[in-house]
C-alpha cells in the first residue's frame, strides 16, 4: 500500500518503534520504503490474511491518531471481526490507565502483544470512555484483566494481585503513586521567587544594623 511520506514517517516512529509495535501485536512483517518517489512511500504487509487484515485496521487507526486526531472507526465492524475486546473505563481512571503520554498503555501493548486505544468521546449519558483491545483471544484476555486491575485500584485503592508485567518494570499501583512530580523548571522558578521576596527583608535588616551602628 502507498502512503504520503509524512504518514510513512509516522508509522515508522522514532527508531522504528511504531512499526515494531504494529508488527509485534499483529504477527505481520512490515516492510517500509519511506521514499518511493520523493512524495510517497510504500508499506508491504506480510502475513496470513487475518494478520494482514488486523494490521491494516490498526495502521488506519494509528494514522487517525496523528496530531491528537479523533479515531473514526465502526464499532460494529470491529466487534464483527471477532478480534477485539472492550472495557468501559470511568473518566477518573482513564488517565491512570493511559499513563504519562500514553506510556502505561504502551507497556500493556508490549507485554501482551495487543493494540489498544480509547474512544475520544464518553459513552452516551455516562462518564465512561470505551477502551478497545485488539489482538488474539489469549492476549486480549490477559490485557483486559490487567486493565481491569488498574481501574479497580484507581477507583477503590485496593487493587489486585501483583502481576508479571509490573514485576518486569511496569508502573506499580502503590500508595505513593503520583502521575508526575513537579518539573525542575517549576522548582527553580519557585526558589527564585522566594529569593526575590526575601531580598527586601535582607536589605531592611542591613539598614537597621547600619542605623544602630551610627547611633
Amino acid at each position: 500500500m502507498s502512503l504520503e511520506s509524512a504518514a510513512i514517517a509516522y508509522l515508522l516512529g522514532r527508531n522504528g518503534a511504531t512499526k515494531q509495535r504494529l508488527a509485534n501485536f499483529s504477527g505481520c512483517r512490515l516492510e517500509i520504503d519511506p521514499n518511493k518517489d520523493g512524495n510517497t512511500g510504500k508499506i508491504e504487509i506480510i502475513g496470513t490474511p487475518d494478520e494482514r487484515k488486523l494490521a491494516r485496521l490498526c495502521i488506519d487507526i494509528t494514522l487517525q491518531q496523528r496530531n491528537n486526531g479523533k479515531v473514526n472507526v465502526s464499532e460494529q465492524e470491529l466487534l464483527a471481526a471477532g478480534n477485539v475486546s472492550t472495557l468501559d473505563v470511568d473518566t477518573d481512571a482513564v488517565g491512570f490507565v493511559l499513563g504519562a503520554k500514553g506510556a502505561t498503555l504502551r507497556q500493556f501493548e508490549t507485554q501482551f502483544r495487543t493494540f489498544m486505544f480509547f474512544d475520544n468521546d464518553c459513552l452516551p449519558d455516562t462518564k465512561q470512555k470505551r477502551l478497545y483491545i485488539l489482538g488474539t483471544e489469549s492476549n486480549r484476555t490477559q490485557a483486559l484483566a490487567e486493565c481491569q486491575n488498574a481501574v479497580e485500584y484507581k477507583m477503590s485503592g485496593k487493587g489486585g494481585s501483583v502481576s508479571s508485567w509490573r514485576d518486569k518494570g511496569g508502573p506499580r499501583y502503590d500508595q505513593g503513586y503520583t502521575r508526575r512530580s513537579r518539573s525542575r523548571r517549576y522548582v527553580r522558578c519557585e526558589k527564585t521567587t522566594l529569593a526575590r521576596n526575601a531580598l527586601p527583608r535582607v536589605l531592611q535588616g542591613a539598614a537597621r544594623c547600619s542605623t544602630h551602628g551610627t547611633s
